[in-house]
């Protein structure tokens, strides 16, 4: 297989699936007689299992844990944090591939704006709204950030297409999910 720089990312088609051939985080294989990079997108989207637990049994978790009155206040920033959690887990994959192909002062960039910005937000959150208010403050921050941040690497940081990632990587973890709160 040759190197990744050796070969021209435009003539390569991009596939995310659960593990790659040799389980790696990503490679190039030859595929009927075209090259294409795998990504385990399964690692990128290590979240959802906590997700699934925090959406559904939040109060259980706490009620045994911290107690009754914790876990009636407790639960909704839980599943406030972990839905942050998820969001901020869908810019790992554009990340590394930002990083891979010469371009870490973006991901970096991005990541100190995201800090400075999710400081700003949880003062003014606590102040106005209290805990419940922090972590809703950190779920917006996250969707807009995580949003601004795809838009930006993929409109020519990378030469993979949005819609491609969320085809191909996103949207059938998120059918998945949808189809096990069904």
């Amino acid at each position: 297989v040759p190197r990744i720089q050796e070969i021209s990312f435009g003539e390569i088609p991009v596939e995310f699936r659960q593990r790659t051939p040799h389980g790696r985080l990503a490679e190039v294989v030859e595929e009927a007689g075209r090259r294409k990079i795998i990504f385990a997108w399964a690692m990128m989207m290590r979240e959802i299992p906590t997700l699934i637990i925090h959406l559904t049994i939040a109060e259980e978790i706490l009620h045994y844990w911290m107690g009754e009155e914790f876990a009636r206040q407790g639960a909704l920033i839980m599943v406030l944090t972990a839905l942050a959690m998820l969001v901020d887990s869908m810019t790992n994959l554009p990340s590394m591939l930002a990083d891979g192909m010469g371009h870490p002062r973006v991901t970096g960039l991005f990541s100190v704006f995201r800090a400075a910005v999710g400081l700003i937000a949880t003062f003014v959150f606590a102040t106005l709204y209290g805990i419940v208010g922090v972590a809703a403050g950190h779920l917006l921050v996250s969707v807009v950030m995580a949003t601004s941040f795809l838009v930006y690497v993929h409109r020519g940081t990378i030469p993979y297409r949005l819609w491609e990632l969320l085809r191909e990587c996103y949207l059938t973890t998120f059918a998945a999910l949808g189809v096990s709160f069904a």
